[in-house]
């Protein structure tokens, strides 16, 4: 596995981790509810390692 490959798997990781921590503490129930949304959207999307390099937990959120 080559370095970048690895380093977008770990920037997957620490947006799924975010997401699903702000589905659940987030400040209101809209905002909790994007980011289950997003949430489940990232973790059914599989994508070229590239895609997670550059993207961040509030871009899935306006996609979902």
């Amino acid at each position: 596995m080559n370095t970048d490959h690895a380093r977008a798997w770990r920037i997957r990781r620490g947006i799924l981790r975010d997401l699903d921590r702000r589905s659940r503490t987030g400040t209101s129930r809209t905002e909790r509810d994007r980011c289950a949304r997003a949430h489940r959207l990232a973790r059914h999307l599989i994508a070229d390692p590239a895609f997670w390099l550059s993207t961040t937990s509030r871009d899935l959120e306006r996609i979902a």
